[in-house]
């Protein structure tokens, strides 16, 4: 079993959730992000209710990566994903996950077309002609 430092540092290399999660590392490394964050917005959870609010998004965030979830609380404090009114709250964050999730497949959508336009580029062993007919 990782000690907390591991699991602080497999945080930084963008280590998924659900790893840290089944090293029962990922609810103190979250709990410690929000506690931060808190800092940052208008937040006034109580311990328990971070330490609940960091279980919730282990459950149901559990296919994000540690960095991924740093950029979503970094982008949403910063505005990216529109006005904070009121309190931060779980639901707040559900809404930053939507805005960075759309943000993501826009980005590979446009990766995509953009490689779709250059069909004899070399992707690894295969060309991405080879790849896009298997599509």
């Amino acid at each position: 079993m990782l000690s907390q430092k591991q699991g602080i540092e497999q945080a930084k290399q963008g280590t998924q959730i659900s790893t840290l999660h089944r090293e029962g590392l990922a609810v103190p490394v979250i709990a410690h992000l929000i506690e931060y964050a808190k800092t940052l917005m208008d937040c006034d959870l109580t311990p328990a209710q971070i330490v609940t609010t960091a279980e919730t998004i282990c459950q149901s965030q559990e296919f994000l990566k540690i960095n991924e979830l740093v950029l979503i609380f970094k982008n949403g404090i910063s505005g990216k994903y529109g006005k904070l009114y009121g309190k931060w709250n779980y639901q707040k964050f559900c809404e930053w996950v939507q805005k960075y999730s759309e943000e993501e497949a826009d980005y590979f959508e446009q990766r995509y077309i953009s490689k779709k336009e250059r069909p004899g580029e070399r992707i690894g062993a295969k060309t991405l002609r080879e790849l896009l007919e298997n599509d």
